[in-house]
């Protein structure tokens, strides 16, 4: 689901979700959404045909091309419906001295 090595607040990272039917075989579901939690809690959803960043490589294969904008735990789930798939998992952003964090507009 996650590109490998160091992401840091304001480099681009690509999300992936494939999607097989029973005998592997690669299949497109009705709806495809990915939803994002920040650290700071900020919740961000992508929906298939409607978010520039979420897009159709062939079929049942879907990137989404995001920014983190702030260091910290990422959580990360993909939801689609006919076939119904559920996937989640979270990344961290290496903190960055030369960008801001969540936590800092509180201070």
């Amino acid at each position: 689901m996650l590109k490998n090595g160091r992401v840091y607040p304001g480099n681009p990272m690509l999300l992936t979700l494939a999607i097989s039917d029973d005998n592997g075989s690669p299949v497109d579901p009705a709806t495809v959404q990915l939803k994002l939690i920040s650290p700071c809690g900020r919740e961000t959803s992508f929906v298939y045909t409607t978010s520039d960043e979420l897009l159709r490589v062939s079929a049942g294969q879907y990137t989404a091309d995001i920014v983190p904008d702030n260091a910290g735990r990422w959580h990360a789930r993909w939801e689609t419906t006919g076939p119904v798939v559920v996937q989640e998992d979270s990344f961290i952003v290496l903190t960055s001295p030369f960008s801001s964090d969540c936590y800092r507009d509180y201070v």
